[in-house]
């Protein structure tokens, strides 16, 4: 089963998306701001699907995005999902990365079925590259 990084600097939304992927039976590691998140990312050789908010302190979602997309392992090592509370802005800012990356966007306040189906989406991704025989990626 492929790990979920929950990236968020609020404690409340870190809980409540850590529970509810525990309850889909995935291992979730946490990161309270945007550098913490990508130490995460690139300190794992094990595939993550990382969950990410737009607004980070340290390295705002959007910029942790635009560095996953200059490195060739982070972006085909790890999944990824964007959340936000304002989805204009974030197509604003990161509109063309998200694009690229193939990253979906999620709404806040977030509907549970659709993150857990962005997470899975996201899984299955990385299950396909793995099989595909991508050097970098890997399920566990």
């Amino acid at each position: 089963m492929t790990r979920v990084c929950v990236i968020d600097d609020n404690p409340a939304i870190r809980e409540v998306v850590r529970l509810l992927f525990e309850d889909a039976s995935y291992v979730v590691v946490e990161a309270d701001d945007g550098l913490s998140g990508l130490a995460l990312l690139q300190g794992s050789v094990e595939p993550l699907v990382a969950v990410i908010d737009h607004q980070l302190p340290h390295l705002a979602g959007s910029e942790l995005l635009d560095l996953v997309a200059l490195d060739e392992t982070l972006r085909q090592r790890h999944g990824y999902v964007f959340l936000t509370g304002d989805p204009h802005r974030a197509v604003e800012e990161c509109g063309e990365t998200l694009a690229e990356l193939a990253v979906p966007l999620v709404s806040k306040p977030f509907d549970i079925d659709e993150l857990l189906e962005a997470v899975h989406t996201a899984e299955r991704q990385l299950t396909s590259l793995a099989r595909a025989g991508h050097p970098t990626s890997r399920t566990r």
